[in-house]
């Protein structure tokens, strides 16, 4: 194969210093014919963190929010009770809004110290909404094709930004921020080109020239300032995630997931970014491995990184995980089924429990309910379905699409649902259930044994050859 081991030739460095100053932003307004509405502002953070700050607007229609915030970053405006708005923020902004209730789109105003920035991002809304375009995808395409549309869809927005900055006075993070916004996201795109077009096409791109990823040689550039860039944190991502396929793919031994990340990353990173990459590399492993790997893993990291700056995030992890350890008693929880009824875990106790959190809207928690009927059949046929219960816990906001779900894919088992005030809270990530539980992501699945603990950190899928292994065994014990 070309280009066998091509990520490896490239050495990056690609170095970051942040500024951890006690900074702010305040953002208050005026809103005319208001309700209590909220006006709440979002941005995502490393390590999957989201972030989120609102105030409420009072009968008067004033409102006033203040929040720590470093260095810059294009945050998400919610107002309106629905509208959505892209606004580029500094550490130290003051900024004014304003709008009225009954047209808020036509009247909403921003005022800043940066004022052109806000013109110029505000066109960039207005014909971009949700950043450069994106591409489509043709079975035709190889990669002269895709890149030729590509960049040619890139220029439009670029061209549209130079010119709506000529002549008006930014900030060099602005430019920054725009510039190599538009950078990594077509480095992204690129490196992800040949794996989604055979994840669509179920054939792999023909023909890739050796200077296909020549790219890269020019896509890095190492300045401090990146690190707030959410796309350049992506990219770089997305570089290890495709390496790290790559390498495994001429492995010969048996190492860990973690251990071949920890290789890559100690061949493309360096300095504040490899310390990042190392970080969220052993907080994937407490959160997906089985314990007893993640565990050993954990131990090798704090002894080889015992100064890195995000070691309390990663003893947060390992903390929480350590809750769901084999042996560790589940957690009670009551909720009720379709009919209202309240059903408790406890009620199962004596009975081998496989726990599914799912959801109507999530693909891959559907793709896995056909594993699941094969996995109940294998039970019935064993002989072993008066000792297990599927047990099913639905984060879904509406009942109708819940119900209707579980009667077109058929889904034989006991249901529940974590329905709350969905009206109070922006994640299923924040309903109660889904934090007793640690449910960063659907679906996720739970055994628990007759004496109602857990048997593992990470249960395996319906899916997977090893869970009506594990189920016998938790039956026969």
């Amino acid at each position: 194969m070309k280009k066998k081991y091509y990520y490896l030739s490239f050495l990056f460095v690609l170095g970051f210093t942040t500024l951890f100053a006690q900074n702010k932003v305040t953002i208050s307004g005026k809103v005319k014919n208001a309700k209590q509405d909220t006006i709440k502002v979002i941005w995502y953070g490393n390590f999957d963190v989201t972030y989120r700050y609102q105030a409420i607007v009072n009968k008067k229609g004033d409102f006033s929010l203040s929040f720590p915030f470093e260095d810059f970053k294009v945050v998400e405006l919610r107002f309106a009770g629905k509208e959505d708005y892209q606004l580029f923020v500094k550490a130290n902004d003051v900024i004014e809004l304003s709008y009225d209730r009954k047209k808020p789109v036509e009247t909403f105003n921003i005022k800043s110290q940066r004022q052109d920035e806000v013109e110029i991002h505000k066109s960039l809304n207005k014909i971009f909404p949700y950043g450069p375009p994106n591409i489509a995808l043709s079975e035709k395409d190889d990669e002269k094709k895709y890149k030729h549309k590509l960049d040619s869809a890139y220029s439009v927005y670029e061209k549209f930004y130079i010119k709506e900055k000529k002549d008006k006075k930014i900030s060099q993070e602005f430019d920054i921020y725009f510039t190599s916004d538009l950078k990594y996201r077509r480095a992204k795109t690129l490196i992800d080109f040949p794996f989604v077009y055979e994840y669509f096409f179920k054939t792999k791109l023909q023909n890739i020239s050796d200077d296909y990823y020549n790219f890269l040689d020019n896509t890095v550039n190492n300045t401090d300032s990146l690190l707030s860039v959410s796309s350049y944190m992506y990219f770089s991502d997305v570089l290890l995630q495709n390496a790290v396929s790559s390498l495994r793919k001429y492995q010969k031994n048996n190492k860990t997931n973690y251990e071949t990340n920890v290789k890559m990353i100690d061949i493309l990173f360096t300095d504040k970014l490899k310390e990042y990459h190392l970080a969220k590399a052993i907080t994937n492993s407490l959160q997906y491995s089985s314990w007893k790997e993640a565990e050993g893993n954990y131990f090798q990291y704090m002894q080889q990184n015992p100064q890195n700056p995000h070691n309390e995030l990663v003893k947060k992890t390992y903390t929480e995980k350590k809750r769901f350890a084999a042996g560790q008693t589940a957690f009670n929880f009551s909720l009720k089924d379709a009919n209202g009824k309240l059903v408790s875990l406890q009620d199962f106790k004596g009975k081998v429990v496989y726990l599914d959190v799912w959801a109507s809207w999530c693909v891959p928690c559907i793709i896995e309910m056909k594993s699941a009927k094969e996995l109940k059949s294998k039970v019935t046929e064993l002989g072993l379905d008066n000792e297990i219960v599927f047990l099913y816990v639905s984060l879904d906001e509406s009942k109708e699409n819940w119900v209707a779900a579980i009667k077109k894919h058929e889904i034989k088992g006991i249901h529940l649902s974590c329905q709350g005030d969905f009206t109070k809270i922006e994640s299923y990530m924040e309903d109660e259930f889904s934090k007793q539980y640690g449910v960063k992501g659907v679906p996720s699945y739970y055994l628990i044994d007759r004496e109602g603990k857990f048997t593992d950190s990470n249960s395996p899928r319906p899916s997977s050859p090893e869970t009506i292994e594990l189920i016998k065994k938790l039956v026969e014990k």
